[in-house]
């Protein structure tokens, strides 16, 4: 899946893909960080971006996949 669709799939799209496995939660994240690099400029919509804390929180649900961590971590939706 590319980048742009992953950003634009919204919340309940993106857990789903993430749930279904077809794309994890670092791939949303990175595709997220991509759109801001891309807009923000322009925008100016984030005072902080927090890039690194994203991605290790990224890794980190995707180090526990599916454990009960709710749908954004692969979960069952609450």
């Amino acid at each position: 899946m590319e980048p742009i669709d992953i950003a634009y799939a919204g919340a309940a799209e993106q857990a789903r893909l993430i749930r279904s496995g077809e794309v994890s939660s670092s791939e949303v994240v990175e595709a997220s960080l991509a759109r801001i690099d891309a807009h923000d400029g322009l925008l100016n919509a984030f005072r902080v971006v927090l890039s690194e804390q994203a991605r290790a929180e990224a890794k980190a649900a995707d180090s526990a996949r599916g454990e009960g961590n709710g749908p954004l971590h692969g979960g069952e939706a609450e």
